[in-house]
């Protein structure tokens, strides 16, 4: 069963809400593990040899930054509102 098919079908929850907050949430923690382990191939050689500890990690064994979005929303550890209309920019209206 899908994740999203799995999300509290009791609540009142609009699914593309749902899917808005899940997938910020996704970029936010892909954002952490870029500056956690940078990518190599941006790295000059000399800069290399400092991030020579993560050639023995195996990053496909790490969980997707979606599935573990999934999981945080499904069990409420993400908190997310909405800017009153105060608080919104040009930009956002």
């Amino acid at each position: 069963m899908s994740p999203i098919n799995q999300l509290d079908k009791n609540e009142k929850q609009d699914i593309f809400e749902a899917i808005t907050v899940i997938a910020k949430r996704a970029r936010q923690i892909n954002q952490e593990r870029a500056e956690k382990y940078p990518i190599k191939s941006y790295i000059s050689d000399e800069e290399g040899e400092e991030y020579s500890e993560y050639k023995n990690i195996d990053f496909s064994s790490f969980d997707k930054p979606t599935t573990i979005a999934m999981e945080e929303f499904k069990n409420g550890k993400i908190k997310f509102g909405y800017k009153s209309d105060k608080e919104k920019t040009t930009e956002e209206i």
